[in-house]
């Protein structure tokens, strides 16, 4: 049960990570992308499901992160192109906030399997010695 409610957790934080990311934030007299709040959280997430359940089973947990980032992509991607009810008059807020999030997933993808997979061997290889 413990790891259910970590995996959910870990996608949970995946996915807002990513919707977030479309709002900028101010850090002192930088902008930075709201997704950074969450995101951090993903690795120690997957840093205590590895060091409780090994390094198979947090590789797949993250598979399955990438695999719910693109069920998201492709749901608000489908939402976004059906007809908008006729006195519905948020569409363009709509394409606006959640438009660009397929674009912000699918470019942040690779560098979040490559960093969540690299984070896995570098806790092993830490743990060992």
């Amino acid at each position: 049960m413990v790891l259910v409610a970590l995996s959910m957790i870990f996608a949970a934080l995946l996915l807002v990570a990513n919707v977030t990311a479309v709002k900028i934030i101010a850090v002192g007299t930088e902008g930075i992308d709201a997704g950074i709040l969450a995101y951090p959280f993903t690795f120690l997430i997957s840093d205590v499901i590895s060091e409780i359940y090994g390094r198979k089973i947090t590789s797949k947990i993250i598979w399955m992160g990438f695999v719910v980032s693109l069920i998201m992509v492709a749901m608000f991607y489908i939402a976004g192109q059906l007809p908008a009810a006729g006195f519905w008059e948020d569409q363009r807020a709509y394409d606006q906030i959640l438009g660009s999030v397929p674009r912000i997933v699918l470019a942040s993808m690779i560098a979040y399997l490559v960093s969540q997979h690299h984070d896995v061997i570098a806790f092993h290889m830490w743990k060992k010695n």
